[in-house]
């Protein structure tokens, strides 16, 4: 005899509320009680940052991403834009904004995009930063170490981080002076 499932089954469409729900109070909580063990290991390695951009200049860079210029390659089960010349032109005003805020002063840059539709881990360099900076989010949230990240916004990585959530990104790497 099987047994009875004491309560039914929920939606497909409960489900997706639920787990909205609980990202959501998960990040209210993340807010609200951080963990101070987790801040100390980890406080250097991940910073979120907000960009002072105007929204029309972030949209700008998400549709050229859209376009057949940016020539998006899928490379390990990833699309990555081949175009990066006309990338760092397009994402001019981006890269600078975030370079302000990058001490030292960088002695070598490289800018690419990546769209994510599957968790990941963004890989670092020693002596070297990445700054994710999402442009356009197509499912769900994005989080990163359990950060949540929004178009807007863009974390300062100094280690390997793992990624979850639909977006594309721009990903500037720089090399600090030593």
């Amino acid at each position: 005899m099987v047994p009875r499932r004491l309560f039914p089954r929920p939606s497909h469409a409960a489900q997706a509320t639920l787990r909205r729900c609980c990202t959501l109070l998960r990040y209210f909580l993340f807010c609200l009680v951080p963990d101070r063990k987790e801040m100390e290991t980890h406080g250097n390695d991940l910073s979120i940052h907000s960009l002072p951009l105007a929204d029309s200049e972030i949209e700008e860079v998400a549709a050229w991403l859209e376009t057949k210029d940016a020539n998006f390659e899928c490379v390990q089960n990833f699309q990555i834009c081949k175009n990066t010349a006309d990338l760092a032109k397009v994402c001019n005003k981006l890269v600078k904004e975030v370079l302000k805020n990058t001490e030292p002063t960088p002695t070598e840059n490289r800018v690419s995009a990546m769209k994510f539709d599957r968790p990941a881990v963004i890989p670092t360099q020693d002596g070297w930063i990445v700054d994710v900076i999402p442009v356009k989010i197509t499912e769900g949230p994005v989080e990163m170490a359990d950060k949540l990240l929004a178009v807007g916004q863009y974390a300062r990585l100094a280690r390997p981080v793992e990624v979850t959530g639909g977006f594309s990104a721009v990903l500037l790497l720089s090399k600090l002076a030593r």
